[in-house]
């Protein structure tokens, strides 16, 4: 009797063992970046669990051979024990069918699906737990790992395997977790719209958003410093290509500001070199080159070195906030300009002011704040509400007074003329005494 309770003990002991090692294992290796980070903010556990990731056939070679070992006792015993049970009454071919299909059984359920099922589903708080007790027992499995690593290592080179899953996987990666962060009410909208529209950047060529040649506006290189000028103000171009001969052969790039304080008249001393990129190029790569080099404006040219046309950094952000429109040309009758400070009507419609007018009166702070800041100082669209107007009414709950004003993010609204107990007129004012 007490052999048996000992047996009973020893499998159940063995196969809770089996399964620890099984959870080690999804726990671990389903964990995400972000949760690496997160758990490395609060415990040094993480920088262990991030080794274990950088380098992981040691470690995958420590957890399946304890596993394995395990997994083969517990099979030698339990097949054992069913031999010393039903010798007299079973051959030893069905003893040990019956064996394996026990044992088989044993393994597959309480050894391996229901505890990498659990190691999945609570990766984050395991992994943590696991961590020190696997990273110790790899420490003393060192030389077995070592040469199994050796193995696979040579195996993997003989039959030419390459690991580019990271690099593949990652934007796939990204996309899966905004989805789940949207769902889970933790990431918003429109930022999800923004940071999948950021994504796709790098499978935009060019091509797509290129201004083509014939609708380039472009000044030949002999034109004088006042018709140049002239040109300059009525287009509302601030940056304007200037060619010699033929539209193919630009020669450099003129700024409008440089125009003012030039007492020449020979616009060529004032060229800037141009930046020249290939059609094939990715949208994403031009925006990282952009803005490293501090440039606004690149010249696209085939294979043969025609110019196919010209990509801003306009164009580029406009694939991720949506249509922009310069505050220099005419825009949407809700916005205009006086005195240089932006206002908009009342009666702006939130979705037009968080799409246009955000990314207007924040682009003088720079690309490098551009995205965090327009996120910030977006108006909620899903409150019952559909005007700016309206929104500072529901805000404040009261009319307000001309020159009250409230805070939205990085922007300041303030109100400017109110006729029949409707704000009409509202001023936008960058709140650069705000921080995070």
């Amino acid at each position: 009797m007490y052999d048996n309770l000992f047996f009973i003990i020893l499998i159940l002991g063995l196969i809770l063992l089996s399964g620890f090692f099984s959870i080690t294992e999804s726990s671990i290796f389903s964990l995400q970046r972000y949760q690496i980070d997160l758990i490395k903010k609060k415990s040094k556990i993480g920088n262990l669990l991030e080794s274990f990731i950088k380098t992981p056939s040691s470690i995958i070679a420590t957890i399946l051979l304890a596993d394995e070992i395990l997994n083969v006792t517990i099979t030698s015993l339990i097949s054992a024990k069913l031999d010393s049970l039903l010798r007299n009454q079973l051959s030893e071919q069905w003893i040990s069918v019956i064996a394996v299909l026990i044992t088989s059984i044993i393994i597959l359920v309480f050894c391996e699906i229901i505890p990498k099922t659990i190691g999945v589903k609570f990766s984050r708080t395991l992994s943590v737990v696991v961590a020190r007790p696997v990273g110790f027992l790899n420490k003393i499995l060192f030389p077995l790992t070592l040469f199994f690593d050796f193995i696979s290592r040579k195996l993997v080179n003989l039959f030419k395997v390459e690991s580019e899953v990271d690099s593949v996987l990652s934007s796939s990666r990204i996309t899966s977790l905004i989805d789940i962060g949207e769902e889970e009410g933790s990431v918003k909208r429109s930022e999800t719209q923004l940071i999948d529209n950021f994504l796709k950047l790098d499978e935009i060529p060019l091509s797509k958003i290129l201004t083509p040649v014939p609708d380039l506006f472009m000044l030949k290189s002999s034109t004088s410093k006042d018709e140049a000028l002239r040109l300059a103000t009525k287009f509302g171009f601030s940056r304007i290509p200037v060619y010699e001969g033929g539209s193919d052969n630009i020669t450099g790039i003129i700024y409008a500001k440089d125009l003012l304080n030039f007492s020449g008249d020979n616009i060529i001393q004032l060229l800037r070199d141009p930046f020249f990129v290939p059609v094939q190029k990715k949208a994403l790569a031009l925006l990282r080159e952009m803005q490293l080099m501090r440039l606004h404006m690149a010249m696209v040219i085939d294979e043969y070195g025609r110019l196919k046309g010209i990509v801003t950094l306009d164009d580029i952000l406009e694939e991720i906030f949506g249509e922009i429109q310069d505050e220099k040309e005419i825009l949407d009758e809700n916005i205009f300009f006086e005195n240089n400070k932006m206002y908009i009507l009342g009666g702006t419609k939130i979705k037009e002011f968080n799409q246009t007018c955000l990314f207007a009166i924040h682009r003088e702070s720079g690309l490098e704040n551009l995205s965090e800041n327009i996120l910030d100082s977006q108006i909620p669209e899903n409150q019952g509400i559909e005007t700016v107007g309206g929104y500072i009414f529901t805000k404040l709950g009261r009319l307000p007074k001309e020159g009250e004003s409230i805070l939205n993010g990085k922007i300041e609204l303030v109100v400017e003329q109110i006729s029949n107990n409707r704000i009409t007129k509202i001023l936008l004012r960058r709140n650069l005494a705000k921080n995070d």
